[in-house]
């Protein structure tokens, strides 16, 4: 009984050496080279992040100038259209003060003198 505890003792020693010396190593290489892609990835999504962000800096700041460009637009245009109203208000109220002075000097004109 002895004898056949000691050869499966040796079997399950030569057996866990056989593993050690074929799979340890192999696994070891695996798991190195998972590391060495997990780092790339890593690398890899930062670097595509870093663009994504100045992309989008990009377009934020190009839409915020488009914006700023349209507001003065906008504010000159209306400077422009308040200045013309002004100046039709001024001719509407000069054209009444002259139609007024005309009807004072025909109504002058009508008086027998």
């Amino acid at each position: 009984m002895a004898v056949t505890a000691m050869k499966a003792k040796n079997t399950v020693e030569t057996l866990r050496e056989v593993v050690q010396d074929l799979l340890v190593p192999d696994m070891k290489a695996i798991k190195i080279e998972v590391e060495s892609h997990r780092r790339e990835m890593k690398a890899e999504f930062g670097a595509v992040r870093n663009e994504m962000k100045i992309s989008f800096d990009s377009v934020h700041n190009e839409i915020k100038a488009l914006g700023d460009s349209l507001r003065t637009e906008m504010r000159l245009r209306d400077e422009k259209q308040t200045l013309a109203n002004q100046a039709l208000s001024d001719k509407i109220g000069y054209t009444i003060d002259l139609r007024e002075r005309i009807a004072v000097l025909e109504d002058r004109g009508k008086r027998p003198s």
